[in-house]
């Protein structure tokens, strides 16, 4: 990717306090607090809608069928993640923290609750440290992306990505063709490399391959609605190399398998091996996670620090 395309638009401070279209002509406030609208109560119902059913899922009784296998610590990953960044987008204007927080204590009581004895399932710590992990990453990445653009701005960006049902439509559409061709792709793989042809070898491309979805939809969208509101942008140059985003992105996936090591400690417990693999097996999906939180957090210095140097050159600003 070239530094061109890398380099991201970002509103402008001005544009906070009064949307301006390209030609300088104002955006309409009205539309723009209806997309809001519009969209806050997309992303409940899609909160509610999400809930429902993956509470089910993680209550469903086994009937001493046996647990998931080493992908559990996966899926609890990308579900608990997926549901706080659900939970933080439908929570009102300037309320995302404590959604992130009821997302946190949500992964606990979903663990916890599994202990009853007609469910015959019991509470596994793994499990609820790999949803807590997911829930960060989440609220991360959500904390990073909110700081590129003043809140004025932000929001009207967000009313035009999510403000009408075309705009989902699209979104589910690239996270299907997602699962199609990389989920497809990664499990032909493992086919050809011997595993069996059967759901279970399927749950783990499947999941990465709709992770992978997510963050490109979210993308094409807000690219999408910048050119669509029309908001005054500037350009700003990236302060550092790209290859800052790999390093950072490193550091991360290193703290990780740090993390892992001191969590089962070493030797791993025989008790303790199927959980152990589970975290070795989230690693693919920790690694993607990390290099989108570390691309976040670089455009995000990259704008802080070329507005700092305007500033710096022009002080009435």
């Amino acid at each position: 990717m070239s530094a061109d395309r890398a380099t991201q638009d970002v509103v402008s401070p001005r544009t906070a306090a009064a949307p301006q279209a390209a030609g300088g002509a104002p955006i309409a406030t009205s539309n723009s607090t209806s997309n809001l609208v519009t969209a806050s109560r997309a992303w409940r119902i899609a909160l509610v809608a999400y809930l429902v059913p993956i509470t089910v899922l993680t209550h469903w009784p086994r009937f001493g069928i046996g647990g998931a296998g080493a992908v559990d610590k996966f899926v609890h990953f990308v579900a608990f993640g997926a549901l706080a960044w659900l939970a933080m987008h439908a929570a009102p204007r300037g309320r995302a923290l404590f959604a992130w927080l009821a997302a946190a204590a949500w992964v606990y009581l979903d663990e916890i609750t599994q202990a009853l004895e007609i469910l015959g399932r019991t509470v596994s710590l793994a499990d609820m440290v790999a949803g807590w992990i997911g829930v960060a990453m989440a609220g991360a990445i959500y904390w990073t992306r909110s700081l590129r653009a003043p809140r004025e701005s932000r929001a009207i960006l967000d009313g035009a990505m999510y403000g009408d049902g075309a705009s989902w439509l699209r979104a589910a559409l690239t996270v299907l063709a997602s699962v199609v061709v990389v989920g497809g792709a990664m499990f032909a793989a493992r086919v050809q490399a011997g595993a069996a042809a059967a759901f279970p070898t399927a749950v783990y491309p499947i999941g990465f391959a709709t992770l992978v979805g997510l963050v490109l939809a979210t993308a094409l969208g807000e690219l999408r609605a910048v050119r669509q509101t029309g908001l005054a942008t500037k350009k700003r140059a990236w302060p550092i190399a790209l290859g800052a985003v790999p390093m950072l992105a490193g550091v991360l996936f290193v703290s990780y398998l740090v993390f892992v090591r001191v969590f089962f400690g070493e030797p791993v417990p025989e008790d303790s091996r199927t959980d152990h693999e589970g975290f070795l097996v989230l690693r693919e999906g920790f690694l993607f996670v990390a290099f989108v939180l570390a691309f976040e957090i670089v455009r995000h210095w990259a704008i802080w620090c070329g507005r700092d140097a305007r500033e710096t050159r022009d002080p009435s600003r």
